[in-house]
């Protein structure tokens, strides 16, 4: 599709269409993309923003719309958040809006309906990348989110004993919830490539 990279294929479909707004951070770049054969053939359609870096955009559906959070890393300490909304006069429009801190604002999974309560999942990135999940209730008037729930690697049990460095996704269905994890295992030769990276 295009000669640099593209990843995080977070797809919507939009009246009858199906659309992409893949992380291009490497072009600096955010662009919709039009299904023209699906899944194989695809046409950039609308270049949203230029000369910037976006990570993660998390499309969802809300009032009967299709929006979507996405984040620009193009400064590590002054990342911004932007809310996308799919229109019929311009494909997508998109606004910044305010957040207490952008260092738990990243998306970490899909946003999701509890009762009445829209919840989006965050990466808490306070400490460390993937350093743990906070979960935010969204209003209309309050994108940012109210926290409701924080969960740290730490707290996370499993069957046998896992060194865990990092969480920064969750998932779920009516059947499965679904996190992704980063765990420590020693090896001589990653050591000494890190160490390596750090002195050069």
């Amino acid at each position: 599709m295009e000669d640099y990279h593209l990843s995080y294929p977070f797809i919507c479909e939009y009246k009858g269409e199906v659309y992409i707004i893949p992380e291009s951070s490497e072009n600096n770049s955010l662009n919709v993309y039009r299904a023209s054969n699906f899944p194989n053939e695809w046409e950039k359609v609308k270049v949203i923003i230029d000369h910037e870096k976006f990570v993660d955009t998390t499309f969802f559906e809300w009032g009967g719309c299709i929006c979507a959070f996405t984040t620009e890393v193009s400064s590590y300490d002054s990342q911004k958040e932007y809310f996308l909304k799919f229109s019929d006069k311009e494909i997508v429009s998109i606004d910044e809006f305010l957040v207490t801190d952008f260092k738990t604002s990243r998306m970490g999974g899909n946003v999701f309906q509890k009762k009445d309560k829209k919840i989006k999942v965050c990466q808490d990135c306070r400490r460390i990348y993937g350093g743990g999940l906070i979960f935010k209730e969204i209003e209309k008037d309050n994108l940012d989110g109210k926290m409701i729930q924080h969960i740290l690697p730490e707290s996370l049990a499993f069957d046998k004993k896992v060194l865990i460095d990092g969480i920064h996704t969750y998932n779920a269905n009516e059947q499965y919830e679904i996190i992704d994890i980063k765990t420590r295992r020693f090896n001589l030769l990653n050591l000494v490539c890190r160490f390596w990276g750090k002195i050069r």
